[in-house]
């Protein structure tokens, strides 16, 4: 069995934020597979996580808990095998420097349809007990079909103009979306992969595949400390390709909840105070995934949509500002949905017009949907103030939508 001394240092990752209800499964359901002192060096690990991030010995947490170092290990193991820890051993270092990552605990429906846990649980604990704990966490299902869902959205309840500057200065987003150019510090991801994940110098991203990372970033809104975490995420230091992207994409849509430095190169020049001035302000300031969300009033895309939305920046290389005008605009058209033909279709003929600005896609879809109906002398200027509301009429559906938010 491995050994660990006093001296070997350690550092504990948590991936996410544990709830009471994740405390109470960890006692009710997984106690009596791993035992007490198992779960106590969890919760003892989870607290350490919190009390430094700095390297400690393990002498430290041997001393805490009161337990031998065999005991530990032992106990060690048994949370790596549930999958509520993952441990990582920093190659040639002297002393031994280990990394323990926690993870959350399944949920309990997770961990009754899981065949082993629930055999486990029933053979401890017995049939009766277990159906118990079943009907504590898990309520019964009701047949929704004979039912009408009547709930409240989020624009039935709040009432907000995007007028309002109470809403549009507060959207602190200092540099706007450009031509496919991300200030995205990879030097400082190459730090925190190797430091903090301990990934080995020679199996760090390669140029090329920062060049995907980057762009994946941008789209859901990633900044280094988050982009590091998706990466290690998918990493397999057994394969030729050690960073699974695709699964990067699918990930990344679940955690698009932090703010990233994008360089512009490109931007509507619409120097007036209007409406659709701020409007446009906004699709050059925000990434796809959190302008999507806007429109839609505060509802999360879908991952669906937003693997449209990925794989039309991938394919056509368009940049924030146009990618959020398509969005707009083929949710106005198509009454809230996004089919992928029709956005695809409309993807491709931006790209071949080399269309590289909000505005501009705006005033070509909008003169494309018009050409019959509309003279050429009502598309959006870009330069003339008074024009503001032939473009506002124009775009009638969408800003009304948008208000509405």
């Amino acid at each position: 069995m491995e050994v660990v001394t006093e001296k070997d240092f350690f550092e504990v990752i948590k991936t996410e934020k544990m709830s009471s209800v994740d405390q109470d499964i960890i006692f009710d359901l997984y106690q009596p597979l791993i035992g007490f002192k198992a779960a106590s060096v969890y919760f003892s690990l989870f607290s350490l996580a919190d009390e430094s991030f700095e390297q400690q010995s393990h002498n430290y947490i041997f001393s805490k808990m009161q337990i031998a170092p065999g005991e530990f290990v032992l106990a060690r193991r048994c949370l790596e095998a549930v999958g509520l820890l993952k441990t990582y051993l920093k190659n040639n270092s002297s002393p031994k420097i280990y990394c323990y990552e926690l993870y959350k605990p399944l949920g309990a429906r997770e961990f009754f349809n899981d065949f082993l846990f629930k055999g486990l649980l029933v053979k401890y604990l017995g049939e009766k007990k277990v159906n118990e704990l079943v009907f504590k966490y898990i309520s019964p299902e009701i047949d929704k079909n004979e039912f009408t869902n009547i709930s409240a959205s989020f624009k039935d309840v709040f009432n907000f103009n995007l007028d309002d500057n109470a809403f549009l200065n507060n959207i602190r987003i200092k540099n706007k979306a450009g031509s496919v150019t991300f200030d995205i510090n990879t030097k400082e991801i190459d730090k925190l992969l190797l430091d903090t994940y301990h990934i080995i110098k020679d199996n760090l991203p390669t140029n090329k595949e920062y060049e995907e990372i980057k762009r994946i970033a941008t789209l859901f809104n990633l900044n280094e400390i988050r982009i590091a975490s998706l990466l290690f995420g998918v990493y397999d230091a057994s394969k030729d390709n050690h960073y699974d992207l695709k699964r990067l994409v699918k990930n990344a849509g679940e955690e698009s909840t932090y703010g990233v430095n994008i360089k512009s190169d490109k931007k509507s020049e619409i120097n007036n105070d209007s409406l659709l001035a701020k409007k446009i302000d906004m699709m050059e300031s925000l990434s796809p995934y959190s302008f999507f969300k806007i429109v839609q009033g505060n509802i999360e895309p879908s991952p669906a949509d937003m693997g449209i939305v990925n794989d039309i920046s991938a394919k056509y290389r368009l940049n924030n500002g146009v990618i959020n005008a398509l969005i707009d605009y083929v949710l106005v058209i198509k009454e809230n949905d996004f089919p992928r033909s029709y956005v695809e279709k409309l993807a491709a003929t931006l790209a071949r017009n080399k269309i590289e600005t909000s505005l501009d896609a705006m005033n070509y879809l909008n003169r494309k949907r018009k050409t019959t109906t509309k003279r050429s002398d009502d598309s959006i200027s870009d330069t003339k103030t008074n024009n503001d509301e032939n473009v506002e009429e124009s775009f009638d559906d969408l800003l009304k939508k948008l208000d509405e938010i």
